[in-house]
């Protein structure tokens, strides 16, 4: 995951020039938003595509359900 691209946010160059260096590597956008309280993040994936369902299974396997619960973690597509 990386910051969502925003022309308003603070450190905008820095956050291109992650989203290049993913790219540079193989990493293309799924398309999918994941929503924190903190902000919104770009999620990133190498491979096949992963459906919004595939994503939040995934976190609740990595995280644990309460550690999922907790994080309040939405997920847009």
């Amino acid at each position: 995951m990386i910051e969502q691209l925003d022309e308003k946010a603070a450190h905008f160059a820095q956050r291109i020039a992650r989203k290049k260096f993913y790219q540079r590597n193989g990493f293309v956008s799924s398309n999918l938003l994941a929503k924190f309280p903190s902000g919104m993040m770009e999620i990133m994936q190498t491979g096949s595509s992963i459906s919004k369902q595939e994503w939040i299974d995934l976190q609740k396997y990595a995280l644990g359900k309460f550690f999922y619960f907790m994080s309040r973690m939405k997920v847009d597509s």
